[in-house]
This record gives structure tokens, C-alpha cells and sequence, in this order.
């Protein structure tokens, strides 16, 4: 039987991130499409000049999120399309519901 041990060098990812925002490495306001745009097909934009980071709230508002994001894509899976960053360690995550400006 597998065991399922914690690792403190391993951080889970987040599916979903609400109340979210952008900024670059000076900590200022940013729009995601600055980030290269991902294609299902493999296809993607240039690389992004300057880092990108993504602030937001996941677990409804317990856990803060604040990961390096290098990319961008927009799914059309359900009613409702969903946009999704690619952070730096390569998972993807769904944008929820922007921060109130």
C-alpha cells in the first residue's frame, strides 16, 4: 500500500485561482497578455521579456497564491469559455474570478 507522506521541498500546485491580479518583478500592475498565448496544437507565442506573477486566493480564500506564470491559453471545454496561466513548473491554472480594482 502506498503512503501518502508530505514533503515540505514539494509545493501542491493550485487548480484554480479567484481574486486574482498580475504583476511584474517590480511588484507593478500587469495584464496576462503580455505572456505568450498557448494553442492546443502545441503552437505558442514568443517567450515573455519580463517576469509575470500571479497573486490570487485559492481553498475559497484560505491559501495565498503567488506563482511565476510563463504563458497563457483560453479553453473552450464547457458553456463558458475559461482562461488558464502556465506557471513556471509547467501545471496549468484556471483564473477564476478577478480581484475587485
Amino acid at each position: 500500500m502506498a503512503s501518502l507522506e508530505d514533503s515540505d521541498d514539494e509545493e501542491v500546485a493550485p487548480q484554480s485561482v479567484a481574486n486574482y491580479f498580475f504583476v511584474d518583478d517590480d511588484e507593478s500592475p500587469i495584464s496576462f497578455s503580455v505572456l505568450p498565448l498557448h494553442f492546443d496544437d502545441g503552437l505558442k507565442q514568443e517567450v515573455a521579456d519580463n517576469a509575470v506573477f500571479l497573486h490570487g486566493t485559492t481553498d475559497g480564500g484560505l491559501q495565498k497564491v503567488y506563482k511565476q506564470v510563463i504563458g497563457w491559453k483560453l479553453v473552450f471545454e464547457d458553456v463558458e469559455p475559461k482562461i488558464m496561466v502556465l506557471s513556471k513548473d509547467k501545471k496549468w491554472i484556471s483564473l477564476v474570478k478577478p480581484r475587485n480594482s
